[in-house]
Formats: C-alpha cells, structure tokens, sequence
C-alpha cells in the first residue's frame, strides 16, 4: 500500500498526497485495489467459516460455544465494514462510483490489466451473497428455537394457551383447559 494512497488513511495518520498518488498513476490504483479486494476476501472468508461454525452450534444447541461464535463473527463484521469504509474512500479518491457496476466499470477500465481484479471482485461478491444467505438461514434457525423455548418455560409456568392434540380419526382437538405442568 502507498502512504498517500486513499486506502492507507487507516493504517496511517498521514493524510493523502494527491501529487505523489498522481505519480503512482494506473499501476498503483491497480495495486491498492488489489490489496484491499485480498484484505476483504480474507475477512470475508472468516465470515464464512464464523457462519459455518455457528450453524453447527446451532445444530448442537451449544449456546455456550454459540456466544463465542457471536463474538467472533460480530469483531469480523466490524473489520468488514472497516474496510467497506476505506474501498469506498478510495472510490470516491479516484472518482470511482462505490456501488457493484461502477466498481466493475473501473476495473474493467483497466483493460487485460483488470481481468484478474473483476473475477477477485465478483468472487468477493458472490462470498457476501452466500454469507448473507447462512446469516438469513441462522436467524431463522435461532429464532424458531427461541419460540420453542418460550412455548416450553409457558407450559412449565402453567401460563401456555389451548393444547391442540390430535384424536384416533387425526382430527385437531383442544382441551378444554391447559394443564399446568408447574403445579405437578
């Protein structure tokens, strides 16, 4: 990374020297891009494998090993924003629109010089999607065991609803009365 260059204002104090950005020219946008695409894949990919570990968690009902796994996932999700921060600092540096097609529009600017940078970036991109795919899948997961949980300390403090049942013709039944487990 170059010291004056956009993506260093977080590594270092000193703020950008436009003249001696200007003189790295083509080649050390390359570079800095390069650079800051492998720090995002390289925390993107500890995203995927917090993710994974937390559905495995989840899975096991290991609510001791699935606060850990939050607290990872959680310090790998601020150091993904950090550095959505600094790619956005360094589009708005060379007049870059931040959004996917402008990226891809730069980089393809760069001609046979930017064909390994696109397929880093669109491979960055689809990680993201499947990430946010297992995160959704996750919620989801967590959320249905948090009603069972509820539903159950219910039942044990006599305060659940109707109990639905099924009689010998597969019909729903409700008891005309819940029955409180607590005062077993």
């Amino acid at each position: 990374m170059h010291a004056g260059s956009p993506t260093a204002c977080s590594r270092s104090s000193t703020p950008w020297r436009v003249s001696e950005h200007r003189r790295l020219g083509r080649a050390g946008m390359k570079s800095e891009l390069r650079e800051l695409l492998a720090e995002l894949d390289e925390a993107v990919s500890q995203l995927r494998a917090s993710l994974a570990s937390e559905t495995d968690a989840l899975a096991r009902r290991d609510a001791d090993l699935l606060v850990r796994i939050t607290g990872a996932k959680t310090a790998t999700l601020a150091r993904i924003e950090q550095l959505e921060q600094r790619r956005r600092a360094w589009c708005g540096f060379h007049r870059i629109d931040a959004e996917p097609a402008g990226m891809l529009a730069a980089i393809d600017g760069l001609g046979l010089e930017g064909k390994p940078l696109r397929l880093q970036w669109e491979h960055l991109r689809s990680e993201l999607l499947h990430c946010r795919r297992m995160n959704h899948s996750n919620g989801l997961a967590l959320t249905a065991l948090q009603r069972r949980v509820r539903q159950s300390l219910q039942l044990l403090n006599g305060r659940g609803g109707p109990a639905e049942l099924y009689g010998r013709t597969g019909a729903a039944e409700t008891l005309a009365a819940p029955r409180a487990l607590a005062r077993a």
